[in-house]
């Protein structure tokens, strides 16, 4: 069973179903505090850090600008199901301040190199786009209801680097694979540790004269979480720990 990112009510009701008999999960990412209830054992194989010293995957370096102020924002925001509510971040986020800012670090930072930008919602990734666009820096946004043929088209132009800078919510941070992409924009803050190695992760991947992978951390997300050579993968107990303590929290 692929366990994935989500635990599917497909898988749980097979493993239910023959919960005496032994079956074998796979997952990037085993973070789900659940997992301990189907599965006894948990095998690792390789780690970020292996991988990244074998020189399979590159490493990462982080800039995290305006943390202090992004911190004070944080603050105010609710919980909701054990990650900051999305409705409160897309209002408190979606502003002229904040989205100049990660325009203006790019252009200081990222060297006009091909760039992956995690937002919100979609108005906040559009609102990014359209202040690229203003600095002109040609940027695409996509979501889940982009058309498959203009999705593909936005993904060509990204790859010819046409497109340099390609935004979205979640359909670039799971399954997206763009090995070319050497720059990642964190503008969406998260307490979910499985959301964020999800995000980083289109990032690691090698390709052709790329020796680094550039994080433009606008979230705090590495400051709470570290770098992806930092993922070491918990046992299941101290999976269902952290769950607790998370709901503690809320």
């Amino acid at each position: 069973i692929d366990e994935g990112h989500i635990l599917h009510k497909s898988h749980i009701k097979f493993m239910e179903r023959w919960n005496n008999k032994p079956f074998i999960g796979l997952s990037a990412t085993p973070l789900r505090p659940d997992l301990g209830k189907y599965y006894k054992n948990l095998v690792r194989a390789s780690s970020v850090k292996g991988l990244t010293d074998a020189g399979t995957l590159v490493p990462v370096k982080a800039y995290s600008p305006s943390y202090d102020q992004m911190q004070n924002i944080l603050d105010t925001i609710a919980i909701a199901r054990g990650d900051f509510a999305e409705r409160d971040l897309s209002e408190k986020l979606n502003t002229k301040e904040l989205i100049g800012d990660i325009v203006s670090t790019w252009q200081e930072k990222a060297d006009n190199k091909l760039t992956l930008c995690f937002a919100v919602d979609i108005a906040h990734s559009k609102s990014i786009v359209d202040d690229f666009l203003m600095a002109g820096v040609q940027a695409e946004h996509m979501d889940a209801y982009t058309p498959y043929e203009e999705r593909r088209a936005i993904r060509e132009r990204f790859k010819r680097g046409d497109t340099r800078v390609l935004s979205s919510v979640n359909v670039l941070g799971i399954g997206f694979d763009a090995p070319h992409a050497e720059v990642g924009i964190m503008a969406r803050p998260t307490l979910s540790q499985a959301l964020y190695i999800q995000f980083v992760g289109r990032l690691l991947r090698t390709f052709e004269g790329k020796d680094h992978a550039l994080l433009l951390d606008h979230a705090g997300n590495t400051l709470r979480f570290g770098l992806p050579v930092d993922f070491i993968v918990p046992d299941l107990s101290d999976l269902e720990k952290q769950d607790s303590r998370k709901k503690r929290k809320e």
